[in-house]
């Protein structure tokens, strides 16, 4: 059939009736997703492309881990950097935010990654309660921050709506009203200037127009937030400035005041919902154990390959917390890291049970979380020990 029989054959009939409708949706999805996603974008999704920005400006060094990988201060400890480390975050997640970053920072040059007692035994994607997984929010938060042609084993659905969560996100009319109504504050001002500026008679006294609400940056998270879960791997407010904020300063010096029995306390409470995470996901995704180990070995063996220093660490932790969480837990966890170590060439330092801090309450927010100082000191701890490697 000649070129001009086909066209001919072609023309009459229905055939890009499809192709051109799948076109003209997708270029409309698309340019949804565009206008959207200023509107739609997390406070923790902006933070990140902000440090992702930074990054590529100046840096070379990053951090990933759950919170724990916020004990580390890169700057104390010698290094400039990011930290990406999210409350909660898994193995599978720590692989995936550091590949997104090498991809967008080739000049990285070293990787801190932090190795919890329960890092082995964690899927966020796993986790069901009654029968709902409440915990997958957090891949689809991290695709937000962190789009490549790539996605965590499993995450195919949860991949498309971070893609497209400006899109897809529930609460359309709330979240744009709302950036409606900061955009036409400063058009409400105006109006309401020569008004107030107008006497007016005693009896019709009217107290003057309130000063715009300060723009609020919160927006609704993509999962609710599950009440077991409420405050996981969450670190309390740092301590403030007395003269800047005299009310967290209040609440600043009842924290120093805590006392033993209260770190006690939490840290029971933490290991009892650490442990009771670690079945549930385990029950879904019966070789946890070894997958998370396989991700994170080979990440250090590609990173290394590629002349990439790659460092695991345990950060300190309070007595109590190291008492009471699960001894088999910890031994996986330290053994893996070693493991890791000894087959990859990355290095692991293990500052768990640090006599400088473990037994040292003032170092401590909680029984897993550091204070500033405590921060500043371990970060400058890990930072001599870096150099000490190197030579």
């Amino acid at each position: 059939m000649t070129p001009a029989k086909l066209f001919s054959f072609l023309r009459g009939r229905d055939v890009w009736q499809t192709p051109l409708f799948l076109l003209g949706f997708a270029a409309l999805v698309w340019t949804l997703r565009a206008l959207a996603a200023p509107i739609y974008r997390t406070g923790e999704v902006q933070a990140d492309l902000d440090k992702l920005a930074a990054l590529e400006k100046i840096g070379t060094a990053i951090v990933v881990g759950s919170s724990h990988g916020k004990d580390v201060d890169l700057e104390n400890a010698g290094l400039t950097g990011q930290n990406f480390s999210h409350d909660g975050q898994d193995l599978f997640e720590m692989n995936y935010i550091a590949r997104s970053l090498r991809s967008r920072v080739p000049r990285i040059d070293t990787l801190l990654l932090a190795v919890s007692y329960f890092s082995f035994g964690f899927d966020n994607a796993a986790y069901q309660r009654r029968g709902t997984r409440t915990r997958i929010g957090k891949r689809i938060t991290m695709y937000s921050a962190f789009p490549r042609a790539a996605f965590v084993w499993g995450d195919g659905p949860e991949f498309l709506k971070g893609l497209f969560y400006p899109v897809v996100t529930r609460d359309h009319f709330r979240a744009g009203f709302r950036a409606l109504g900061r955009a036409l504050a400063p058009v409400r001002t105006a109006a309401a200037a020569p008004r107030a500026a107008e006497p007016k008679p005693a009896s019709s006294a009217a107290p003057a127009p309130s000063a715009a609400a300060p723009e609020d940056d919160a927006t609704d998270a993509v999962d609710a937030v599950d009440p077991e879960d409420a405050g996981d791997d969450a670190v309390p407010d740092e301590v403030a400035e007395p003269e800047a904020k005299p009310a967290k300063a209040k609440r600043s010096r009842r924290r120093l005041s805590k006392t033993p029995a209260w770190y006690v306390q939490h840290a029971r409470s933490r290991c009892v919902q650490y442990g009771s995470l670690s079945r549930s996901m385990e029950s879904f995704h019966p070789n946890i154990k070894e997958d998370s180990f396989r991700v994170l070995d080979k990440l250090a063996a590609d990173f290394e390959r590629d002349g990439i220093r790659v460092v695991l660490f345990t950060p300190p932790y309070f007595d109590a917390y190291n008492q009471c969480f699960d001894r088999r837990a910890q031994k996986l966890a330290r053994d893996n890291a070693k493991r890791i170590a000894r087959g990859t060439g990355a290095e692991y330092f293990d500052f768990s049970t640090s006599s400088d801090f473990s037994d040292e309450q003032r170092y401590f927010v909680d029984s897993d979380h550091l204070r500033p100082h405590g921060k500043e000191l371990f970060s400058r701890k890990l930072g001599k020990a870096l150099a000490a490697k190197r030579r």
